[in-house]
């Protein structure tokens, strides 16, 4: 460190300021994949329900979605989500076709992922064009509304055996301002009878003295019970689907999964790999300080295991000040002896509740 005398400038930031567009839900309409974008044929009605879902069987849904500003334009990029009621806690389609969750998206023979739309569904406003969306997506390509303007988004999904029978689902895009309709299913009576297989990947890594989770899934008909044993130090099993905890000590793991339910059950593997701990590294550091004032000096430390905290440690005092060291922060406080200008330093070193760095000079 230098002291020495000094001005400092802040930056001054500017703020700007503008209008949003007003993006609504407001219509749907259920179809079969059973044609082209323009010529599938319809389940139902517009904004009109259907029932008795059968689960693996691809159907398709459109929206009309429209910027009802009448002053501002921007894009969108739709998302199909569910939930069991448009209250409840809302879940993006799936787009991984395992059956761990009730809806999945699928791909269709009848149209290509990223198709433009006609318009066959009315809005309010002038006409743009939209997308439809297959498997691998969930998420339509983003589309630019100009003020008052709608378009058509159309999704091609299946319900999976987790979907309940007789139970209702409700769909929405997500992120929108307002919704005037939602789209609504009712599965058909029964459950589908389907034994468990776990889905949730075999093979995960964990740091040591970071926080670890890891969520069984599997797919199958509900309801289904999970468990895990084998267990290296420092994690446990949270008694519903997922392992936690903190990883005590490296090494790779071999931890039993099981998932059971009425129609059977599945066991599997999971190798968790916990690579050996490596020590932080901390970084010399200089300052100009102004004479006679107490001044905040930062610690800058790096560390390749990411996630683990750092504290930080004082090894020798600076000769001609004194440093007040922060042992949760890297900012720490040097005042220099009075009148005194010319170089002072001092050392420190930061741990990462493994171990320590080497020492650094400031």
């Amino acid at each position: 460190m230098v002291v020495a005398g000094l001005i400092g400038l802040l930056p001054v930031l500017a703020h700007g300021s503008g209008g949003v567009p007003t993006f609504v839900q407001e219509h749907f309409r259920w179809r079969s994949d059973d044609g082209a974008e323009s010529t599938a044929t319809w389940k139902s009605a517009t904004d009109t329900v259907i029932t008795n879902v059968a689960r693996t069987q691809n159907i398709r849904l459109r929206f009309a979605v429209a910027n009802t500003s009448t002053a501002y334009t921007g894009s969108l990029a739709p998302r199909l989500e569910y939930s069991t009621s448009t209250t409840g806690t809302w879940t993006p389609v799936s787009t991984t076709a395992n059956g761990a969750l009730p809806f999945e998206m699928t791909s269709s023979a009848n149209f290509a992922n990223g198709d433009a739309t006609t318009q066959l569904l009315g809005g309010s406003g002038n006409w743009v064009a939209g997308r439809m969306v297959e498997l691998p997506s969930n998420t339509s390509a983003s589309v630019s509304f100009s003020s008052n303007q709608f378009s058509n988004f159309e999704f091609c999904f299946r319900a999976t055996a987790k979907a309940a029978g007789s139970s209702s689902y409700c769909f929405r895009i997500g992120g929108l301002n307002s919704y005037n309709q939602y789209p609504l299913l009712t599965m058909a009576p029964g459950a589908a009878n389907e034994a468990p297989a776990v889905v949730s990947p075999l093979t995960v890594q964990g740091i040591v003295l970071v926080p670890f989770a890891y969520s069984i899934s599997a797919s199958g008909t509900e309801p289904i019970t999970y468990g895990a044993s084998n267990l290296p130090a420092g994690l446990y099993f949270d008694g519903t689907n997922a392992i936690r905890g903190t990883p005590a000590q490296s090494g790779t793991f071999n931890i039993t999964l099981i998932a059971s339910s009425a129609f059977g059950s599945d066991t599997r593997t999971l190798v968790l790999t916990v690579p050996a701990n490596n020590p932080p590294v901390a970084n010399a550091g200089s300052a100009s300080i102004q004479s006679g004032t107490r001044t905040t000096v930062s610690l800058s430390s790096s560390d390749s295991d990411v996630g683990q905290t750092r504290t930080y440690h004082l090894v020798s005092a600076p000769s001609h000040g004194t440093i007040e060291p922060q042992t949760a922060g890297a900012t720490w406080y040097y005042t220099p002896a009075r009148d005194y200008v010319g170089s002072d330093s001092f050392t420190w070193r930061c741990f990462d509740g493994v171990a320590y760095s080497g020492t650094a000079t400031y």
